[in-house]
């Protein structure tokens, strides 16, 4: 099931706010010299630019130099979870009170804080860009809130190219620097057989042959091909035939439209309740107990989180939201809370063009919490899914 976005490192945001020119040069030198290793086989391990592993731990532990490199092995500020008991690690003078998980080796730290963002949906995007992309993955971290500093994306692309970190990225092979080559299209010769007779008497009169006496090449086959075009009708593909000279009409089956996946929007506010949010100057409707706001033309979520006072990343979650790039429509439901885990319906059947988060939505309830009352594999047009049944 989809996963909360871990907060890694969401604090250091603020710790770390100056970036690469609070480093010092030799000790990122140093840094980069004992761990790039660790970097290249985590990178092409888990299909992400070691520069932008690098880059982070550079952040996170400021270049080896902090208490988090030096006690807990931990460079890539990874914070505890519930379960974690002999592992764990509290700085005496930590004025937050953050927990961080302690390792065995570096190289530990490094796979743990991977496995975390590989099994969380929300950076899934990511992960589908090439290994050389820094910028795309340093520009998505910043996107999707993994840090709490605005500047997060700028940081690490400051840092990569002032030390040339991307040395150390996957590079691509020979074959793939070639640009592709258009086809070359063979033409195979027609071999004529002609009988030796008839050569011999072409020679011997020195004059054409006659007209009997012509070799006939069969020719390939020639379609003449018509559409007509109707409303209502099919397009008649018209062949002729070659045997009979008949004409055949084929029906041409059209491509089927792709299905759009519903919105839930609300145009008309009449009859909707408001209520009073002291953090926003738009108006806060209340639906079921839920706050929620209504997306306005060109609405993002990087305005909707300044309007809301809200983090993005918080909002993206509130409103099931795994597709960092996605941007709200015009009359869009946008959550500023947290989904519930019922609702008074208890079954919806589903329509067309109506997703599961389209359906979560409508009813208030989190994605997750349907997908685990409905975890048959056929869910389609016609379903008759459950919303807050008992199961």
């Amino acid at each position: 099931m989809y996963k909360r976005l871990i907060f890694i490192s969401l604090i250091f945001g603020l710790l770390y706010s100056g970036g690469s020119q609070n480093l010092n040069e030799a000790a990122v030198k140093q840094y980069v010299a004992t761990y790039h290793s660790i970097a290249q086989s985590c990178g092409t391990e888990y299909h992400i630019p070691a520069s932008i592993l690098l880059a982070q731990a550079l952040v996170y532990t400021k270049a080896g130099t902090n208490h988090l490199a030096k006690f807990p092995n931990n460079h890539m500020a990874v914070t505890c979870l519930k379960t974690d008991v002999d592992n764990r690690y509290q700085q005496d003078n930590n004025p937050n009170n953050l927990c961080f998980r302690k390792y065995v080796t570096v190289e530990e730290s490094y796979k743990d804080y991977l496995n975390r963002i590989k099994e969380n949906a929300i950076y899934a995007p990511l992960f589908k860009l090439q290994e050389t992309d820094y910028k795309g993955w340093a520009m998505g971290l910043q996107k999707i809130g993994h840090s709490t500093n605005p500047n997060y994306g700028t940081i690490l692309i400051n840092l990569i190219e002032t030390y040339q970190l991307t040395q150390y990225d996957l590079q691509p092979t020979i074959e793939s620097k070639l640009e592709p080559k258009e086809p070359v299209i063979v033409e195979m010769p027609i071999v004529v057989e002609i009988d030796p007779s008839l050569l011999e008497s072409i020679n011997k009169k020195n004059e054409p042959a006659k007209p009997d006496s012509v070799v006939n090449i069969p020719q390939e086959p020639t379609f003449q091909v018509t559409l007509t075009d109707s409303n209502n009708i099919p397009e008649q593909i018209q062949v002729v035939s070659i045997e009979n000279n008949q004409n055949v009409s084929v029906p041409v089956v059209p491509e089927p439209k792709p299905i759009v996946s519903k919105v839930y929007t609300i145009f008309d506010t009449t009859g909707l309740k408001t209520v009073y949010y002291p953090y926003s100057d738009r108006p806060v409707y209340l639906k079921d107990g839920l706050k929620f706001i209504i997306a306005a033309k060109n609405d993002t979520f990087e305005k909707i989180s300044k309007s809301v006072q809200l983090p993005e990343t918080h909002l993206r979650l509130y409103n099931d939201l795994y597709e960092y790039k996605y941007e709200p429509v015009e009359g869009e439901v946008v959550y500023i809370q947290k989904k519930k885990n019922k609702s008074k319906v208890e079954y919806h059947t589903i329509e067309m063009g109506e997703s599961l988060r389209y359906i979560s939505q409508i009813y208030g309830i989190c994605l997750e919490k349907i997908i685990e009352k409905n975890e048959d594999a056929n869910l389609g047009i016609g379903y008759i899914l459950c919303i807050s049944c008992k199961k």
